[in-house]
């Protein structure tokens, strides 16, 4: 018997977790937020707290549409696995087969250097080193240096603006902060894999994704764009004000009627684009959990979530990582996926091999395969890991809440 089958959650040890995240509602320090637990085949806890759109009281609810941000990143990946397992890329495939706007990039003597300052890359860039983030690319708003500056003029945050083609024409005229495979960023990366996937196939990201994912899965709210039909279901999302003690002061940064997701994006973004919802975004998390597999529909081999779920980067490259809050410490990384590594290091109760990703509007999804769980926590707060802990605590009081069955 294996040791999800001996675990079950204790709805009373529960209340804590309910408790906790009503708190963060309470205290002003989150519009509203949605949480469920999926274990052993059920949800087996949900959540539901604050509002779906504070001006108008429009309670937050299962059927909520998320902004999810860097959770679009693990679906990227499936999407370029699809093409491995079909021979149509290789993952030590040179991208500038596909985009020779990549094939001879520069890399940048000093990250504070102007971006003149370059010299030839010591390799190309492969389609694995887009899958680990390490092929050399960077965001905006990281730092003050001229490359930051350079990426701003063409990049709204980590969001790419323009047709893709120019996108990729303006990013390859830039330096890489390091040569491809030797570091680790947190960048555009993704991005250009959504372009790569399109350069490949000849059609645009969002119809593939459809077609072999949302389709597949029943993921029937997941797209970059909300339909005029659903944009009430669209949460708002907010932003804290200045000031960093209690009362809090959360200001709307994006409605929903006149959300810039209200409207079909020039740009697909691969690494921040999609909106979902909590049960969408449970499928394909129970497709990765299954090892590929959801219903009758095989979206990947095994083979090819083992390789997603196996640690890809070296211990020296997540010690000297940039943009290094987005992962956790003790941590390492797969093909777009967070790992759990180390235990010990960790700010959260988790365990080993557990994957996860979260976004930058406070969406997170946390999947254990041998405790056969499933956490999925949506806010809408802009850059919320900075301000609130709802990750950690969503974990944590999930697993003080799983005992030993007798």
């Amino acid at each position: 018997m294996s040791i999800a089958a001996r675990k079950a959650l204790n709805p009373d040890r529960l209340n804590t977790l309910t408790r906790a995240l009503h708190g963060y509602v309470e205290r002003g320090e989150l519009p509203g937020i949605l949480s469920l637990i999926w274990h052993q085949g059920e949800v087996r806890h949900t959540v539901l707290a604050g509002w779906r759109d504070i001006e108008s009281s429009t309670p937050i609810d299962q059927e909520t549409i998320f902004r999810i941000a860097s959770m679009t990143k693990p679906v990227t990946s499936v999407a370029a696995l699809i093409l491995v397992e079909e021979g149509k890329l290789r993952l030590d495939d040179p991208v500038g087969r596909w985009l020779p706007e990549l094939s001879e990039m520069k890399v940048i003597r000093l990250p504070g250097a102007s971006v003149s300052d370059s010299r030839p890359a010591t390799r190309s860039i492969l389609v694995r080193d887009l899958l680990t983030h390490r092929a050399g690319f960077t965001l905006p708003y990281l730092s003050s240096s001229p490359l930051d500056h350079a990426l701003r003029q063409f990049n709204d945050g980590f969001f790419p603006q323009g047709k893709s083609d120019d996108w990729i024409r303006r990013l390859g005229g830039l330096p890489l902060l390091f040569d491809p495979g030797s570091e680790w960023s947190y960048g555009f990366s993704m991005d250009v894999l959504g372009v790569l996937v399109e350069r490949v196939l000849g059609r645009p990201f969002g119809s593939f994704l459809s077609d072999r994912l949302f389709q597949p899965l029943g993921m029937a709210d997941t797209a970059f764009s909300v339909p005029r039909s659903k944009l009430g279901r669209l949460a708002s999302l907010y932003e804290r004000g200045a000031e960093d003690a209690a009362p809090y002061s959360l200001k709307l940064a994006d409605g929903s009627v006149a959300s810039r997701w209200g409207r079909e994006p020039e740009f697909a973004s691969g690494g921040a684009g999609l909106v979902s919802t909590a049960g969408d975004y449970l499928k394909f998390a129970r497709m990765l959990m299954q090892r590929g597999k959801f219903g009758n529909h095989n979206i990947l081999s095994a083979k090819s979530v083992e390789l997603m779920t196996t640690n890809h980067i070296t211990r020296r490259q997540m010690k000297n990582r940039y943009f290094g809050d987005t992962t956790q410490e003790g941590d390492a990384f797969g093909l777009g996926l967070d790992l759990v590594q180390d235990l010990a290091a960790q700010d959260r109760y988790s365990s080993f091999g557990a994957f996860y990703m979260g976004g930058a509007y406070g969406t997170y999804c946390y999947i254990s395969p041998s405790d056969d769980l499933i956490i999925i926590t949506m806010t809408q707060l802009v850059s919320a890991h900075r301000f609130v802990k709802t990750n950690q605590d969503s974990t944590t009081l999930t697993y003080q809440a799983l005992d030993n069955e007798s």
